[in-house]
């Protein structure tokens, strides 16, 4: 009988390291997978902020290209009209320089 209470005590004894053992591992992996799934978080985090970051230089290039596309259509209308005038004020002074050629051939 002594040998049948002796193994189990010893079965009851080693069947607790095992469990206080697993128990470690578990803890420790445990813990290393909060650590892992943490960095996760903040480097998603981070990749998001650089993302909303992006999105606005994006939004502000489209707003500047808008008002640039604007600007550049009151540019060229306003070179079509000084090229009109110019074309207007040149062909004027060619006709007075045709008409001085007239007087100047009668005197």
């Amino acid at each position: 009988m002594f040998f049948l209470t002796f193994s189990k005590e010893i079965l009851f004894l080693s069947l607790a390291v095992c469990a206080i053992t697993l128990t470690v591992f578990m803890v420790w992996f445990m813990y290393y997978l909060i650590q892992a799934v943490r960095e996760v978080k903040q480097a998603s985090s981070l990749l998001l902020d650089q993302v909303r970051v992006v999105e606005k230089w994006i939004k502000q290039i489209r707003r500047n290209l808008s008002v640039g596309f604007a600007v550049a259509g009151v540019v060229k209308e306003a070179a079509g009209s000084a090229k009109e005038f110019f074309d207007h004020w040149r062909s004027k002074l060619k006709k007075d320089d045709d008409n001085d050629d007239i007087f100047t051939k009668v005197k």
